[in-house]
Order: structure tokens, then sequence, then C-alpha cells
């Protein structure tokens, strides 16, 4: 039998002389990247499930909830403020969720090399990414909650029942309307928030379904094979290949499925967004110029080629191709300038080049 003694990936490491105590309290398996039992991971840690943590869950879903009717009070209320409010800082939001959703992706992406401190800012930004399984302690819940193979479940088959229950709303809602104008105000409704919900989804549901192929079998041995996502699945058997088989289908409904959707719809109807119409799809092109109306599907190849691309590329070389795609696309919107609104662009190359900054910062420290 063959001893591997590797660097700890994390934080759960002690070291020491006695294999026995390798792990700090409330982490174990592999590498110490598995929590105990009683334990939840969030940012990276294995936190102790308690009282806190039941209540942080549903003080969590209550916030929501309020947000929420809130945000819908607001829309009804003050209808004509909150319209000028959206179409003035729409786009603003866009850009800043999606950088959101990048940076996030760093501590988990990158973890041997991030340092602790932009670790620390980049997990705060999980909520850009939905995942209360696990930030938000569900899985003390129960046992059954817990991992990579529930949290998978739960990101693929969250948006497909979201979209499930928009349809039923549309259908039940354009039978009750008497009239051809508000039958096509629901179409126009119900098809921007279906759109908003996939750009919301891409690139987080994407980046969980490339890390069922991302496995560590630097263990000296053949049958030592690990999910890196969550060291207490081992990558191989029966079970193993069910996931995988899963994860492919997810592969093309998602990361693929939505764009081809994007791109199927932009050009049945570009004569007519060259008139200036199909506004139901205009969620995918009003932010641009028309010579751009394509954009939005070359703005998703940027944000999962910083995410969930990376998950399947080697540990060591994710910084150097995540730098390279970065900088590519850094330029490429220099140059095109694709926005209709001026500042729009701006915003864009600042975030586009904070980002680049990052990971060269990271690159500096990978040596």
């Amino acid at each position: 039998e063959v001893m591997v003694i590797r660097e700890c990936p994390g934080p759960g490491c002690r070291g020491g002389a006695d294999p026995d105590r390798y792990c700090r309290k409330g982490f174990c398996g592999p590498l110490c990247s598995v929590c105990e039992i009683g334990y939840y991971k969030a940012a990276n840690t294995c936190n102790k499930c308690d009282g806190i943590s039941y209540i942080q869950s549903a003080v969590w879903f209550v916030l929501i909830a309020i947000v929420a009717s809130f945000v819908m009070f607001l829309r009804k209320r003050f209808a004509a403020a909150f319209e000028y409010v959206w179409s003035t800082l729409r786009v603003h939001l866009r850009i800043l969720w999606s950088t959101l959703q990048i940076l996030s992706q760093f501590p988990s992406l990158m973890s041997t090399i991030i340092p602790d401190s932009l670790a620390a800012v980049c997990n705060v930004m999980w909520v850009a990414n939905v995942s209360p399984l696990e930030n938000l302690g569900i899985s003390c819940i129960s046992n059954s909650v817990s991992g990579f193979f529930p949290r998978l479940i739960f990101a693929t088959s969250m948006p497909a029942v979201v979209s499930l229950v928009l349809l039923a709303s549309y259908v039940i809602r354009r039978h009750l309307s008497s009239t051809e104008k508000d039958k096509e105000r629901l179409q126009v409704q119900h098809t921007r928030l279906f759109l908003l919900l996939c750009y919301l989804v891409l690139t987080p549901v994407t980046t969980t379904v490339f890390q069922t192929f991302l496995c560590d079998d630097d263990f000296g041995s053949t049958k030592d094979s690990f999910l890196v996502a969550d060291y207490a699945l081992a990558c191989h058997g029966r079970d193993y290949g069910l996931l995988v088989g899963y994860a492919v289908v997810c592969v093309l409904l998602y990361p693929c499925g939505i764009n081809v959707m994007y791109g199927w719809l932009l050009l049945k109807h570009e004569s007519e967004i060259r008139e200036g119409g199909a506004q139901h799809l205009s969620f995918l092109f009003d932010a641009y110029k028309p010579e751009y109306f394509y954009w939005e599907i070359v703005d998703n190849m940027r944000r999962l080629s910083l995410t969930g691309l990376l998950a399947v590329l080697p540990a060591r070389g994710r910084v150097l191709f995540a730098t390279l795609f970065s900088i590519f696309f850094l330029v490429l919107q220099r140059e095109a300038q694709p926005f209709a609104i001026g500042h729009d662009n701006t915003l864009q190359n600042i975030a586009n080049s904070g980002i680049t900054f990052t990971l060269m910062l990271l690159l500096a420290c990978q040596g």
C-alpha cells in the first residue's frame, strides 16, 4: 500500500504526525474536506449545526419573502416610478449581478491559492448563486440534503419547477383574459420573467453540473478517486455513473440549451427586432446596439468561461486560463462597445477590468 502525503487544500487540516488527528474539529474524510455529522459547509468551512443555524435559515427565507413582497407592492403602488427606475438601472444591475456571480465562484474553483482575505470577500457574494442547501445551513435539518448530490438535484430542478409555475400562470391568466391586448401583455410579462430566470441560473447551475466531472485521483491508488466538490463521494461505481449521465443531460439542457434557445429566438425574430418589435424578447437585445442584438450570447460565453468551464480544467491551470479568457473578453468588449448607452459600456469595462485584475493577482500568488 502506497501512502501519499499531500498539501492541505483548505482550512480543515490540522497537520501533525497522527493520521487520526489530521483534521480539525468538524472536518473529516479525504483531505479533511468533508463535514462531520452535525456540521454544515458554508464558505468552504464546516460550521456547527446549532440553534443559530436553524434560525439563520428561517430568517433568510423570511427576509427574501419580505423583500419580494415589498418589491411587488412598490411595483403596483408606484408603477410609473418603478418602471422608470427599472428602465434606468436594469442594465447596471445585470452587469453587477454577473460580476458577483463570477467572483463568488473563485473561492471554490481556486481554493488552493486564493488568499483568505480575498476568499472572505468573494464568499460574501454567495447569494448571487442561490445555493441555500449549504450557505443557509439547511443541511442541518437532515443529512439527506447534505453533500453534492442533493445540491445538484436542487440546482437543476428548481429552475424547471419555476418555469412550470410560470407556464401554468400564463395559461390560466390567458384563459381568463377577455381581450387580445391583455393576452399580448401577459405573453410579454411571462416571457421576460422566463428569460430573466434563465439569466439568473445559467452560471451557477452550469458550474454545479460541471463539478460532476471533476475528480481527484491523486491518492496513490486507482481505486481511490473522489469528487472534488464532495470528497465523501467516490468517482466510481454505478451510483457515480448515474450521476454522470444525469449531469450530461443537464449540460445539454442548461449551458447548451439556453444558448441555442437564445440564438434561435433572436434569428427567428431578427427582422422584427431591427424594426423595433418583438418586445416579449426585449430582455435579450434592448440593452445593445441594433448591430449587436446577439451580444447576450457572447456575454453568456464570457460568464461560462469564467465559471462553469473552469471546473473541468486542471486545478493548476485554472487561473491561467481564466486570466486569458478574461483578457480576451475585456479586449472584445472594449473594441465592440456593444451597449446602446455609453455609461453601460463604461460600467462593463470597469467590471471586466476588475475581474482581470483579480485574476492577475491570483496568478502572481500562484507563482
